[in-house]
């Protein structure tokens, strides 16, 4: 499993979104905007698939991305 992560806006620090899952599940997965309460400023955010990186062990997985 892997956690996704985005940058703080205030901090631009890496942060957990809470969301946790497989890298090939996140690649495939279609969601929309997603709220969560940010571990470096303490600030509520939104952030978006595109913005967001699946770590693994503290690596991120890179994807190629899907073209249709």
């Amino acid at each position: 499993m892997g956690i996704v992560t985005v940058l703080c806006p205030a901090t631009g620090k890496e942060v957990p979104t809470g969301l946790v899952m497989e890298p090939e599940a996140f690649k495939l997965a279609r969601f929309g905007p997603r709220p969560f309460v940010c571990d470096a400023c303490g600030e509520a955010h939104v952030w978006e698939k595109p913005e967001a990186t699946v770590q693994i062990d503290g690596a991120p997985v890179k994807f190629t991305p899907i073209v249709k």
